[in-house]
């Protein structure tokens, strides 16, 4: 939520500096957010970005309570292998976490590599930690660092919903099909006759439905990425058609009007003119979802490329410009 009012301000305030987006927030939560992650915020940022910049802060802040994690840990349990290993994997995620956010407040940009190398090095500790410790909770994480990926709209969503099922099966059978609930240290807070002698194959199959929903969830945070960037693409493509037939129009020249919005569309139906408009949207609609810098929502293309921007452009626009072509020629 927080992410989203930033990046709503500073995209309705342009006239202003970026980090002042987080001058409406409540004044306690304003001075940190601005000085952590407003900061970090450049006017031509995109959605995605902005995204990205958030997750780096939070590895920050992750970064930062691991000691404190690491130093509970020998507390608790004093020197052991176990100890020794935790503290080892953990402890090697900070110089990254704290190196990565100091890297992007110098350049102020996230890119693929850095932010899916992250990720990666998050998941490489968690594993090694997950057959160190019975007191985090690992399926958690890992669902997180799922959410972290369709969040930042890092690609190859299907090789991280794939790849993350090893991680998330080990943590489920550490934490669940391998522990019983039967035994509690405290009482629970559980109704008269509930069931705790649950099978471990029943307590599989919940943590299956879990990891389930999470990647649906998932494929929808990417959808929504890259319906954003569609919607991006759209409107560019739209400006770029109008500009040229407008100033095609400006000088008379319905000929040049009729190629800038495709020779084939200037029909007489208007109705037919809009179904054949709507039909290339919905082909160029399926073949967006593989274009990777459509997936990244950057849509930093050429402007002055007019290749294929009819395609790209709102279908109702283009035949609302063949109308006016076609009425212009009557007379």
């Amino acid at each position: 939520v927080t992410v989203s009012v930033l990046y709503w301000r500073h995209m309705s305030e342009q006239d202003s500096e970026p980090t002042r987006a987080a001058s409406r927030l409540p004044c306690c939560i304003a001075a940190v957010v601005h000085a952590l992650f407003g900061v970090l915020l450049c006017d031509d940022d995109t959605y995605s970005a902005v995204i990205r910049k958030a997750a780096v802060v939070a590895g920050l802040v992750n970064g930062l309570f691991v000691p404190v994690s690491i130093a509970s840990s020998f507390l608790a349990s004093g020197w052991s292998t176990a100890v020794v290993v935790y503290s080892v994997s953990a402890g090697l995620t900070v110089p990254f976490w704290v190196g990565s956010y100091f890297y992007v407040r110098r350049t102020r940009e996230v890119s693929d590599a850095l932010i899916t190398s992250l990720l990666i090095m998050n998941v490489a500790s968690m594993c090694v930690s997950m057959t160190c410790s019975v007191n985090h909770g690992y399926t958690e994480s890992v669902l997180l660092v799922l959410f972290g990926a369709a969040a930042t709209n890092v690609p190859r969503r299907g090789l991280w919903i794939f790849g993350l099922v090893p991680p998330y099966a080990l943590a489920a059978y550490n934490a669940r099909v391998a522990r019983s609930y039967a035994a509690y240290e405290l009482d629970p807070i559980h109704l008269d006759g509930v069931y705790t002698g649950a099978a471990p194959v029943a307590r599989a199959v919940t943590s299956v439905a879990e990891y389930a929903i999470g990647a649906v969830l998932s494929l929808a945070l990417w959808q929504m990425h890259t319906e954003y960037s569609n919607r991006i693409c759209q409107a560019r493509a739209s400006a770029r058609v109008a500009a040229r037939v407008a100033d095609c129009l400006r000088r008379y020249d319905t000929s040049e009007a009729r190629a800038a919005v495709g020779a084939s569309l200037i029909v007489n139906d208007r109705a037919a003119v809009l179904s054949s408009a709507m039909g290339i949207a919905r082909q160029n609609r399926r073949r967006s979802i593989d274009v990777p810098s459509l997936q990244r929502g950057d849509n930093d293309g050429d402007d002055d490329n007019d290749d294929g921007a009819v395609a790209d452009a709102d279908p109702r626009l283009v035949a609302s410009l063949v109308s006016i072509i076609a009425n212009l020629e009557m007379y």
